[in-house]
């Protein structure tokens, strides 16, 4: 089925190989409207490829979080930068 809605706190060890899974599989499984809500401590690896699967990316820090929003998914088999 979609998702109206995918939160994630993706682990960042593996090289993020495993946020990239989770990323890619998030951006297929959205509804049309629906929208990605991720929380780091460690954004720019995010900052760099959330616009691979996101068409509109979002960042907003809390303390010592970054919350990022990702909406329009791109729904590709897999990212470019792969």
């Amino acid at each position: 089925g979609y998702f109206d809605l995918v939160l994630a706190n993706p682990p960042y060890y593996s090289h993020y190989r495993l946020a990239e899974l989770f990323l890619g599989t998030a951006s297929r499984s959205l509804n049309e409207r629906g929208e990605l809500l991720l929380v780091t401590r460690a954004p720019a690896w995010f900052r760099e490829h959330l616009p691979d699967w996101f068409r509109t990316v979002e960042e907003r820090q809390v303390k010592d979080y970054f919350v990022f929003t990702g909406r329009e998914a791109l729904r590709r088999a897999s990212p470019r930068h792969a």
